[in-house]
């Protein structure tokens, strides 16, 4: 840690994280043209944002604990939502809810929370496409929209 145990000796907490920036966006090879990408505002919306992580549930989480925590989870990042605190991004094949993910930002720091493709919709360049359309680079440039 060189030079910066020296700080952290003055009561500096160290925050080291890994930054994916770029100057210019390019379209992947498998952009997918047909996904709309917007932020959920509809109830509709919202509700099918928890079957979608049910779905993308690693094996191991029991079913009926997990359906629990996830709408309780959504719930309060709704209302996390709703306060102006950050923004929860679907991928929608017509109305199906086929990914998302949601972009906070507290103290300076954004992140991304819940990046989730369904397991039915994987590998179709769904997730990936959130940087290229204008209107969407919100996802990737929320620090900047919020700071």
């Amino acid at each position: 840690m060189g030079e910066v145990k020296a700080v952290l000796g003055e009561g500096f907490d160290l925050n080291q994280s890994v930054v994916l920036s770029s100057q210019q966006v390019t379209i992947p090879p498998n952009y997918n043209h047909e996904v709309v990408i917007r932020p959920l505002t509809e109830d509709w919306e919202w509700e099918q944002d928890p079957q979608n992580q049910i779905a993308c549930r690693e094996p191991g989480h029991n079913l009926e604990g997990f359906q629990v925590f996830k709408r309780d989870q959504m719930l309060r990042y709704r209302q996390m939502t709703n306060a102006g605190l950050g923004l929860w991004f679907g991928a929608f094949l017509e109305k199906q809810l086929v990914a998302e993910l949601g972009v906070f930002v507290a103290e300076g720091y954004g992140r991304f929370q819940q990046v989730g493709t369904h397991p039915a919709y994987r590998r179709r360049g769904i997730i990936v496409q959130h940087a290229p359309d204008q209107d969407n680079i919100r996802a990737i440039c929320a620090i900047r929209c919020y700071s």
